[in-house]
């Protein structure tokens, strides 16, 4: 076994049987370590360390098929769905702002709508743009 050799990886792990092909780019004799980069020939997987016995030298440079081959045994993998958390939220009410908007058309329920943009200007201290768009969902609350 030396550097520069093409090798594929077999193993198990939690989820079952896996297989990587790559190219060995350094091998550790003292500690019976291989270091493969699997990167040219995996999507999910870069460089790994792993045990000489794990190891299996292949002749020439894996092929695209076997490279399906790789994706195929790990699309059939079990496959845990998550079930998704019902989130309610709550209805905190309006904002401190959109409250006094809110009391404002309130107890004036006959102005114009530039009338209770003045007056949410002058009351509240907002700009014309903002007390518009407070104006405009104030009513949508009402």
């Amino acid at each position: 076994m030396k550097n520069s050799q093409f090798a594929k990886v077999v193993g198990l792990d939690e989820q079952g049987r896996y297989e990587y092909s790559g190219l060995i780019i350094d091998v550790d004799n003292k500690k019976g370590l291989v270091t493969v980069d699997c990167t040219k020939y995996s999507s999910d997987m870069s460089v790994m360390v792993v045990p000489k016995e794990d190891i299996i030298i292949l002749d020439e440079e894996p092929t695209l098929v076997e490279r399906q081959q790789v994706k195929l045994e790990e699309v059939e993998k079990e496959v845990v769905v998550k079930e998704k958390k019902e989130v309610v939220k709550k209805d905190k009410g309006p904002s401190e702002k959109l409250q006094k908007v809110v009391d404002i058309i309130k107890g004036n329920p006959n102005l114009k709508r530039k009338e209770y943009i003045a007056l949410v200007c002058s009351q509240v201290g907002m700009t014309e743009a903002g007390a518009s768009t407070y104006v405009h969902n104030a009513k949508a609350y009402l």
